[in-house]
C-alpha cells in the first residue's frame, strides 16, 4: 500500500460539507482518505504507524471498523470505541489537518494529493505535500509541540504527569505510539 500525508492549515465552515467534499474525492479517485487534528497527532511517526497498523489489520481480515478510513482513525486516535475516535476529527473553525491517503497505486494516491491540495486551497487553506514514509522532517511546524499540544495530547491519550515525567517529555511520542499499538490489544 502507498501512504501519503498532506498537512494543511483550513478554515472549516461546515464539517459534514467538507467530509462529502474528501468523499467524492476519494470515490472519484478510489482511495482511502482519513483527515486528523493534527493538534492530536504526536509527529509523521504517530500517523505513519497508526496508517501500517490499520492496513495490516485490514488486509488480516479481522479490522475493528469496516472502512480502512475509519480503522486509521481509531487506531490512530488509540481507541477502540468510534464515537471516541472521532474526537481526533475536523471541527468547525480553524483546522490544522493531517490528512492520509492510501491506495494500492502511487500514480492514484498522487491524483488524490492534487485533489485534496486544490480543495484545501479553493477553502483559503494551505497544504505541505509529503511524509511519504520517510520525509517526516518537513512536517515540523505542524506537529511540532507547544505546551498547550503537548497537554491535549496527555488529556485525549490518558498520558498522565507521572507517566511523562518518567519517561522524559522527548518520548511523549513515545507514549502515544504505545496507545496505538495497544489498539490491537484491546480487539
Amino acid at each position: 500500500m502507498n501512504v501519503q500525508v498532506i498537512s494543511a492549515t483550513v478554515y472549516v465552515s461546515d464539517v459534514m460539507s467538507f467530509v462529502r467534499s474528501l468523499q467524492q474525492v476519494q470515490a472519484g479517485c478510489n482511495v482511502t482518505i482519513q483527515a486528523l487534528d493534527a493538534d492530536l497527532v504526536a509527529g509523521a511517526e504517530h500517523i505513519l504507524f497508526a496508517a501500517e497498523k490499520a492496513i495490516r489489520s485490514w488486509e488480516s481480515g479481522k479490522p475493528i471498523a469496516n472502512d480502512l478510513g475509519m480503522e486509521i482513525l481509531l487506531y490512530a486516535s488509540g481507541k477502540k470505541q468510534i464515537n471516541k475516535a472521532l474526537d481526533m476529527g475536523l471541527h468547525v473553525g480553524n483546522n490544522r489537518v493531517a490528512f492520509i491517503i492510501v491506495s494500492d497505486s502511487p500514480s492514484v494516491v498522487e491524483k488524490a494529493v492534487s485533489q485534496v491540495v486544490a480543495l484545501v486551497e479553493e477553502t483559503g487553506g494551505i497544504t505541505d505535500v509529503g511524509c511519504e514514509g520517510g520525509n517526516k522532517s518537513q512536517f515540523a511546524g505542524i506537529f511540532g509541540y507547544s505546551e498547550d499540544k503537548k497537554e491535549r495530547l496527555q488529556s485525549f491519550f490518558d498520558i498522565t504527569d507521572l507517566e511523562l515525567e518518567a519517561a522524559g517529555e522527548e518520548k511523549l511520542c513515545d507514549l502515544v505510539l504505545e496507545r496505538v499499538a495497544m489498539v490491537d490489544v484491546m480487539k
